[in-house]
This record gives C-alpha cells, sequence and structure tokens, in this order.
C-alpha cells in the first residue's frame, strides 16, 4: 500500500481516520505550519509518499518545473464535509484498478483521472 503525505488543506480528522484503518499517512501539519509546496514534495520524496492534497499549485511544479514525486492525488471537489472527503479518499485508495504511484490523480466528484508523471 502506498504511504502518504496530507497537505495542510486535509481535515485532521481525515488524516486521523486513516490512520486508525491502517493507511500510512502523515499531516504535514504534525511536521510544520506554513510549508511551501516545493518542500511539501522534499519530504514526499525523502519518506516516499504520494501527495494528497486539494492544491492546484502542485500541478504546476510537477509537470512544468519537472519537480520528480512519488505520486499525486489531487481532490478537485467541493470539500462538503471530512466525512464526503474520507469517502472519496478511501473509494480510490480501495480501488484495484487506479495506481497512485508514478501517477498525478485528479479526483473530481464523479470521475477520476490519471495522468502518468
Amino acid at each position: 500500500m502506498i504511504k502518504l503525505l496530507a497537505d495542510e488543506n486535509i481535515p485532521d480528522e481525515v488524516c486521523e481516520v486513516l490512520w486508525k484503518e491502517g493507511i500510512d499517512i502523515i499531516n504535514v501539519r504534525k511536521i510544520s505550519l506554513g510549508v511551501k509546496d516545493k518542500e511539501i514534495i522534499a519530504i514526499a520524496t525523502r519518506e516516499e509518499r504520494a501527495i494528497l492534497t486539494f492544491d492546484k499549485d502542485f500541478g504546476e511544479l510537477i509537470f512544468k518545473q519537472k519537480i520528480p514525486v512519488k505520486g499525486i492525488i489531487l481532490l478537485r471537489f467541493s470539500p462538503k464535509s471530512s466525512k464526503f472527503i474520507l469517502e472519496k479518499v478511501k473509494m480510490l485508495l480501495m480501488s484495484k484498478d487506479i495506481i497512485i504511484e508514478n501517477n498525478f490523480l485528479v479526483v473530481e466528484e464523479d470521475k477520476i483521472r490519471v495522468r502518468k508523471l
């Protein structure tokens, strides 16, 4: 199973539930507040984690600036509640058809787009 690094915009509750359910996830807020995107990528790379985020700026860093990363899960839906976010993330993580590693995943309300890194 892939290890995850949650960006600051992922609710603590989501990370806590995933952790309790056996997902290896760390919230970057537990490391430091106000961490810049490039540092988040550096931490994720150092710890061999994919990044879970609502921040579209990671696409710019990954594709235009060619910064390598293990994987990105970009959540592109309205974060209605922690429960809703958790359901979407769990659905993705349980999918046998979707590979997170070496991919940029865009998770929308009704579909998931995959782009190879």
